[in-house]
């Protein structure tokens, strides 16, 4: 058996036991006695009707939350916890002040389009606040994210497979792989040389991921003229909308590049010109910040701070507990499998730490 094949039997396996033990009521008792406080974090949304196909580029991630579930989810949020704006749990965590029971934040990342298609419409008619994450130079400049660009890549390629131990050679970087290529031939094996692909990429500094692309691009043999990087975020019309009515606009950085591979001076200078071109736009500077795909380092955590951000947020796993670190926030990583994963998401963070990060 593959290992794409037997990756694929596992997830799906987990998901029927997720839905089997939602429906015996133990996540409904779990999630009753939760009382410590904790942040959502979401990425994509896919609105109603649109099904996640078996082989679409990007896999899970660029399939997104359906607005169905995610409509479930603002119904359990409201009917058993109390959510919060996030900024007020950032503050509350930076000033040691108790938060209430059961708080809960909602947090949005990158700043797709879909963010403000599906979840917004949701998010107003539940009453619930959110907080959406974005990057101003990638919405002023109309493009989308790189790694976007690798998952059209591989979808549009129809190469049967890629030899990445020569690809990563050619762009300057030790090989990964001892196997030297990657299946193309179907669509799981596509999504799991993008995931492969797209990891390599956050390895590497935005200069040799530039590199990068230009290689894949000529090793896939996708034509040039292509629409690659198409524009799926928000613009500022939207962002001002939702601003407005009371959501909050957090930095992603000016061009999302890993803060663990730039120097201290691109750090500075990606968070300074975000953190200026939202205050040009909103009329106040942002108080939170999201690292990058989550990538941080002592340096890092540091200029945020001195950037003026109130709080931070990373992608590690966790509740908020007494002494968390408001510039080093856990959060759920709410699956996209269905509502009964998501539950159980929340139920095992929730058993791994307790509350005591």
């Amino acid at each position: 058996m593959s290992d794409v094949m037997d990756k694929t039997i596992r997830r799906y396996s987990r998901t029927a036991i997720a839905q089997t033990l939602w429906l015996l009521g133990y996540y409904r008792h779990a999630l009753r006695g939760i009382r410590h406080p904790f942040i959502l974090k979401y990425h994509r949304m896919r609105p109603a009707g649109r099904e996640v196909l078996p082989n679409q580029a990007g896999g899970e991630f660029s399939a997104g939350i359906g607005a169905r579930q995610f409509e479930a989810h603002l119904r359990l949020i409201t009917r058993w916890f109390k959510p919060i704006p996030m900024a007020e749990m950032g503050r509350a965590v930076a000033e040691r002040k108790a938060l209430p029971d059961k708080a809960v934040a909602l947090t949005f990342d990158d700043g797709y389009r879909d963010n403000y298609e599906v979840a917004y419409p949701l998010l107003k008619r539940y009453g619930v606040p959110a907080s959406f994450f974005v990057c101003p130079g990638l919405i002023d400049s109309h493009q989308g994210f790189w790694w976007d660009e690798i998952y059209a890549l591989i979808e549009k390629t129809t190469a049967r497979e890629l030899h990445i131990e020569k690809l990563i050679q050619d762009s300057g970087l030790p090989s990964y792989r001892k196997d030297g290529a990657l299946s193309l031939l179907t669509g799981h094996q596509k999504i799991s040389a993008g995931e492969h692909l797209v990891a390599q990429g956050k390895q590497m500094s935005p200069q040799m991921l530039t590199i990068f692309l230009e290689r894949l691009n000529e090793a896939l043999g996708v034509p040039g003229d292509s629409n690659l990087r198409k524009q799926t975020l928000m613009n500022w019309d939207e962002i001002r909308e939702m601003h407005h009515d009371g959501m909050e606009i957090g930095s992603h950085t000016m061009t999302h590049p890993m803060l663990t591979q730039v120097t201290e001076s691109v750090m500075r200078t990606e968070l300074s010109d975000a953190r200026a071109r939202l205050s040009e736009v909103l009329g106040a500077a942002p108080e939170g910040f999201v690292y990058p795909s989550g990538a941080f380092s002592a340096t890092a955590r540091n200029i945020v701070r001195e950037a003026g951000h109130i709080y931070a947020c990373t992608s590690q796993s966790g509740f908020i507990g007494g002494t968390a670190d408001p510039h080093l926030l856990p959060r759920v990583n709410v699956s996209d499998r269905g509502f009964a994963a998501s539950a159980r998401d929340i139920v095992l963070t929730y058993g791994k730490y307790d509350g005591r990060n």
